[in-house]
């Protein structure tokens, strides 16, 4: 497809808008969404559909890397990496 010319609009910061470069990325693959802290400032409910939208994702084959500080986020992956000063610390899979 035509890449987009000009200048993008901005990526709005609030609630209601945060989500929506997550599902642009998924609506127009193969750019991937935007993976830091994808549920930092939703309200909770919201949080947890954009989880369930990366479950489903991941569990249609595709891989989903994701930089957070939310516990409920990292509960929800197959695989934690652990990072201090740009090292890995701790690799934690959770059981199949």
């Amino acid at each position: 497809p035509p890449r987009r010319q000009g200048p993008r609009p901005p990526l709005g910061r609030a609630p209601s808008t945060r989500g929506v470069p997550c599902r642009r990325g998924v609506a127009n693959p193969p750019s991937p969404p935007p993976p830091h802290e994808p549920t930092g400032e939703l309200d909770a409910r919201t949080g947890a559909e954009m989880i369930a939208l990366f479950r489903r994702l991941n569990d249609d084959g595709t891989t989903i890397v994701v930089v957070t500080h939310d516990e409920q986020m990292a509960q929800a992956a197959n695989r934690v990496i652990h990072m201090r000063d740009g090292e890995i610390v701790r690799d934690e899979r959770s059981p199949e």
